[in-house]
Parts: C-alpha cells; structure tokens; sequence
C-alpha cells in the first residue's frame, strides 16, 4: 500500500505540474497576443514601389544679402522625379520656377536715394538629388518620411531696369531636404518638402564706387561675394507610374 500511495502521489505531482505549465503556456499565448498588432490591424504596410512622377507648390524666403540685391520671398512651383534604386535609396530630379523678388540699388545715386525698390526677378533651377527613406520599404499609417541633399544650378531672368552691372546670372546651388510622403492610395501620396537652399551672389566693383555724396553700397574693404540661404516649404501630390 505505501508502494501504491508512492506511484499516486508521484502521479498527482506530475498532473499538477503538467497542468499548472499548460495554464502558464495558455497565459503566456494569451499575453503574446495582445502585444503588437494583428497583421490585418498593423499601423505599418509595405510601401508602394516605383518612378514618381511630383507636382508642388510653394513658397521660398531666406536673405537678400547684405545690399539687398539677392532674389528671395516669393512663391514657386516645381516638377519632380523620383526613381528609387530600393526599399531605402533613391534619387530625384527637380525642376523649379520661383518667382521671387530683389531689390533695384543705383550705386550712383546717394544714401537716401539709391534704393528703388522691389522688383520681380524670377529664377529658375534644376537639381540633382539622393534620398534616404527612414522606414526602409514600410510606411506607418501610410506616412513615410525620406531624408536626402541635391546640387544643382540656379538662372535669373535679366532685368533691364538694373544699370548697376549686377546680375544674379547663374549659380551653383545646393542643400538639404525633408520629406514627408503620406500614401492615401497605393499609387498617390500627398507630401511636404522641406528645403535649404544656398547659392553665392556676387557683387559687381561699381557697387564700392562712392556716390556724389561720397557714400558706397558697399565698403572699400567689403567683400564682393556672399552665401545666403533660403528655407522653402511646398505641398504637392504624387503619381506612381
């Protein structure tokens, strides 16, 4: 009999603690299933692949430069294409018109009287860019944010009313950008675009010929050229083809 008791209290032991560990997995399964998201419920997709066709509107501020004769504040539209290499890389070609404005400084005329003020001096670019996206081949909540740098070039329209010898002419350009991509199909998403662009202007020697009052737009020992910077903000709306 104790020989007996023995099997059945070992027997109980094992029971208890077969059932005791099928209740820790059915836990332990119930507990998995509520951390993270069902696949059909999951804020992150696979994000749509291919050439990208941009439309975008906005606007473009930053520095004159010192005398005022820089070209900024003004709206732009751009077209835009995006071809991505994969999930992660790509690149983008940008084409912008901006219509911006300067100021008409005659260096002739004295302190008081020289600035004429702002006139239309339209700029068009071109710009070759790389593009990072920061969620890989997903998208969370069908947004995708992309990080990347372009260089490229940009050409003022010639204003006749300036007798001053400046010129914007055309200049190298180059910066950083933001994007952010929210995908409301799979072949059209909405985005923003962050940009910072620099370019140098350069001064022509006239503006350190003093005036008849003896003053200069800029002094002797100024220098003739100067880097500005110009944040722009567009929205726009692309096309997967």
């Amino acid at each position: 009999m104790g020989h007996q008791a023995g099997t059945g209290e070992r027997w109980t032991n094992g029971a208890r603690a077969t059932t005791i560990g099928s209740l820790a997995l059915l836990l332990a399964s119930g507990l998995s299933g509520q951390v993270g998201h069902p696949p059909n419920a999951s804020p992150y997709r696979d994000a749509p692949e291919g050439a990208t066709l941009v439309i975008s509107a906005g606007y473009l501020t930053g520095s004159r430069g010192a005398v005022g004769v820089g070209p900024s504040d003004g709206g732009l539209v751009t077209v835009r294409f995006e071809h991505p290499f994969s999930q992660v890389f790509g690149a983008s070609l940008t084409l912008s018109d901006l219509h911006t404005t300067r100021y008409l400084i005659d260096p002739t005329q004295d302190s008081t009287t020289r600035n004429e003020g702002l006139i239309g001096n339209s700029v068009f670019t071109a710009d070759v860019g790389a593009l990072m996206r920061l969620t890989g081949g997903k998208s969370w909540h069908g947004l995708v944010p992309t990080i990347g740098g372009f260089v490229g070039v940009a050409v003022g329209n010639h204003i006749t009313q300036d007798t001053s010898q400046y010129s914007f002419g055309t200049k190298v350009m180059f910066g950083p950008e933001a994007v952010l991509r929210w995908y409301v199909a799979h072949d059209v998403s909405v985005r923003a675009t962050m940009r910072v662009t620099w370019w140098r202007l350069a001064y022509p020697l006239q503006f350190q010929t003093p005036a008849a009052d003896g003053s200069r737009v800029l002094g002797v020992n100024a220098a003739t050229t100067e880097w500005t910077q110009h944040p722009s903000l567009t929205l726009g709306v692309g096309w997967i083809f």
